[in-house]
């Protein structure tokens, strides 16, 4: 009596499980990355000199300091002493790995958007201006001891910067050296005043 088995080789099947296991044994691409930061600065207004358009100010810790106001500063006549002046900036930076030939719109070369806003005339001083710059880097080496990852950036410079947070970290340890990441970064600072009380 002979055995034979119950089952014939199949090279097609064969590869294509072999694909599904390699594929579940390979890191997942990591996650995009979004991180956010908010700061709020704020001061008093200690005196005002409106034919230099000089404004000093005292920060809470008792540092004082003076600024000079451009002719885009509409309102100045409106700032009064004892008016708190509070500077808000908004920084955010979003990195995402990108495959060549994704469809993902190959973003090679930095593009730089800038925006700003200003108080209208008769309204409290205040104003805004904002910034975004986007491009796409190659990875060169990540550190993942020290948290440091090191690439080229679209003008062709060679630059490692370390990674201060979680999320950072978590990002760049699933990256691989020839790996395309598009990085978006913004940054924002909105100026108002907001009189006495």
């Amino acid at each position: 009596m002979s055995f034979r088995p119950s089952f014939r080789f199949n090279p097609t099947a064969c590869t294509a499980v072999l694909a599904l296991l390699l594929g579940a044994c390979a890191s997942e691409p990591p996650a995009p990355l979004n991180v956010e930061n908010t700061e709020e600065v704020s001061a008093t207004v200690e005196a005002v000199n409106l034919d230099k358009r000089l404004v000093s100010l005292r920060a809470p810790d008792g540092r004082q300091f003076t600024l000079q106001m451009g002719p885009q500063v509409r309102n100045l006549a409106q700032v009064k002493v004892g008016d708190r002046v509070v500077a808000r900036y908004y920084k955010a930076l979003a990195a995402e790995l990108r495959r060549r030939g994704d469809g993902s719109g190959d973003t090679v070369a930095p593009v730089v958007e800038a925006g700003g806003a200003r108080a209208p005339a008769g309204a409290s001083p205040g104003g805004a201006v904002a910034m975004q710059s986007r491009q796409t880097v190659r990875i060169t080496g990540v550190d993942n001891k020290n948290h440091v990852v090191s690439f080229y950036g679209s003008d062709g410079l060679a630059r490692s910067l370390p990674v201060r947070t979680p999320q950072g970290e978590e990002f760049i340890s699933k990256l691989k050296e020839g790996d395309e990441v598009e990085v978006t970064y913004t940054e924002a600072v909105a100026v108002s005043v907001e009189p006495m009380k």
